[in-house]
C-alpha cells in the first residue's frame, strides 16, 4: 500500500489542513479536515488539495459570483441609463399584475376614478384622475410622447430593451 502524503498544517489557497480524518475516498485519496480563512471547516481529499481543485470552503466562489453579478448590474446601468432614465425599462412589457391593461393607469378605489401617472428620471409624475379610463390612457400616452419619445429616439439601438 502506498504511503500517504502528510499535509498537516499546510496551506492550499484559503484552506489550512488541520486534521487527518483517517478516511479515504473510493479512489484511495486521503480525506483531510481543513479550516478556511473565513472560519468554516471542509473535508477535502489529498488529490483535490494538491491539484488546487478545492481552495476554499466555497466562500471564494460565492464572493466571485457576487462580484460578477455586481459588475453585470454596473454594466447594465452604464449601458441603459441615459439622462437619469433606464431606457431599457421604457419599452418593458406590462406587469402581469396590471389591471388596466396600460402602464401607469390604475383604478383609484378611494376616489372611484382612473389615475394616470408616469415615472421618469427617478420621479413619479402625477397626470391626473379621470372619470373615464380612455381619458386616463390618453393622458398617459401624451406623457409618454412628451417624456419617453425624445429619449428613445436619441438613444435608439443603444439599450437592451427588456422583454419581460
Amino acid at each position: 500500500m502506498a504511503k500517504h502524503q502528510d499535509l498537516m498544517n499546510k496551506h492550499f489557497g484559503r484552506l489550512k489542513v488541520i486534521a487527518d480524518t483517517g478516511r479515504s475516498d473510493a479512489n484511495g485519496n486521503r480525506i483531510w479536515l481543513c479550516q478556511c480563512k473565513c472560519g468554516n471547516k471542509k473535508e477535502v481529499t489529498t488529490h483535490d488539495l494538491n491539484h488546487e481543485f478545492v481552495t476554499s470552503c466555497g466562500c471564494l466562489a460565492k464572493e466571485k459570483a457576487s462580484a460578477m453579478g455586481k459588475q453585470h448590474i454596473r454594466d447594465l446601468v452604464e449601458k441603459n441609463c441615459k439622462e437619469g432614465t433606464n431606457i431599457g425599462n421604457l419599452n418593458a412589457k406590462i406587469s402581469s399584475k396590471n389591471t388596466s391593461g396600460v402602464k401607469g393607469v390604475t383604478w383609484d378605489q378611494a376616489k372611484k376614478k382612473w389615475k394616470a401617472q408616469i415615472g421618469f428620471q427617478g420621479k413619479v409624475i402625477f397626470l391626473g384622475r379621470f372619470d373615464d379610463k380612455p381619458d386616463a390612457i390618453a393622458a398617459r400616452k401624451k406623457a409618454e410622447d412628451e417624456y419617453f419619445k425624445p429619449i428613445l429616439e436619441k438613444y435608439k439601438g443603444e439599450s437592451n430593451d427588456r422583454k419581460n
